[in-house]
């Protein structure tokens, strides 16, 4: 009996070693074919290894690696949760379960595992993610909480400036609060001294005109067209700041080369109204019937004006 059970041990012993090494070999090709970026052919060799040793945890991360790397993002994460058995306090697997999660759009579910991360180890990428997952969750005050908290542990990324000021805006245009229309300007600025783009000159040229700060709205939007001349939103927004501080001339100059580069009814019931406002009548009736050429609301809006610039003087 002693023997029988002697010889099953090591048999037992014998087929383990052979797994082991079976796996150790079926991993190091996965590894090698992941470097190579034959991302399939990695991720049969991770599931082998996988298969031939129920514990080894780099197959099943290096198999999620290889399924991330082909967007199977639902492979990717039952990968993740199979490392995770093994290691659940791993940053490594929670890092990139909580991106998986995000790409699968569980917003809320990747935020939970961020905010864990974030507590050890606030790394401003991780933030910054934890910001856009709760964005696009729409939890505002969180997701300001995270951005903030981005910004404060080095994020450059001036994408999630521009979502930051735009969340802040929002919180203006709900509380009414100065402070909050401040900050939003003052975060686009924060961006424009990491790289100047058309963009965030033209988001703090938007924002400040809605906020009747045309000064700031014009300057703006003037730095905005400086970078990208052909930018149809600057353009269309400098030419109502313009006409809002009545610079006739100015506004139309601007307007001509919005219906330049684009037309429709909006467009053209803009450079009706500033030639009307500028006593241009004929000027107006012309803006006016190309837009009343339009079904829509503000071609209705052009129909009227035009019949009614058009109408016989008594």
């Amino acid at each position: 009996m002693k023997r029988m059970i002697l010889l099953t041990l090591i048999i037992v012993s014998g087929w383990c070693f052979l797994a082991a090494q079976n796996a150790a070999s079926f991993y190091n090709q996965g590894v090698s074919l992941l470097n190579q970026g034959q991302y399939q052919e990695a991720a049969e060799q991770f599931k082998r290894a996988a298969i031939e040793d129920s514990t080894h945890l780099e197959a099943r991360l290096g198999l999620a690696q290889a399924y991330f790397k082909l967007s199977q993002w639902e492979n990717a994460e039952i990968a993740l949760k199979e490392a995770r058995d093994l290691s659940p306090d791993n940053p490594a697997i929670l890092d990139m379960l909580a991106k998986v999660k995000y790409m699968l759009k569980k917003y809320e579910e990747s935020a939970t595992l961020l905010e864990e991360l974030s507590v050890k180890d606030p790394q401003p990428d991780n933030l910054s993610l934890l910001g856009n997952a709760y964005y696009r969750a729409d939890k505002g005050t969180k997701a300001i909480r995270a951005f903030e908290r981005s910004l404060e542990a080095g994020n450059r990324n001036t994408g999630d400036y521009r979502i930051l000021a735009s969340l802040y805006y929002q919180e203006f245009k709900q509380k009414k609060d100065k402070n909050d229309l401040k900050r939003s300007l003052s975060i686009l600025d924060q961006a424009v001294s990491i790289k100047p783009e058309p963009e965030t000159y033209y988001f703090k040229g938007r924002y400040a005109y809605f906020s009747k700060e045309l000064d700031t709205a014009k300057e703006a939007l003037a730095e905005a067209l400086t970078l990208d001349p052909g930018h149809t939103d600057a353009l269309y927004y400098l030419t109502r700041t313009l006409f809002k501080l009545h610079e006739y001339d100015e506004a139309l100059a601007t307007g001509r080369k919005l219906i330049n580069r684009s037309q429709n009814s909006k467009y053209y019931a803009l450079l009706g109204d500033i030639c009307r406002e500028n006593g241009d009548n004929l000027s107006a009736l012309d803006y006016y019937k190309q837009g009343a050429t339009y079904s829509d609301k503000t071609g209705q809006y052009c129909a009227q004006y035009y019949e009614y610039l058009n109408q016989p003087k008594q």
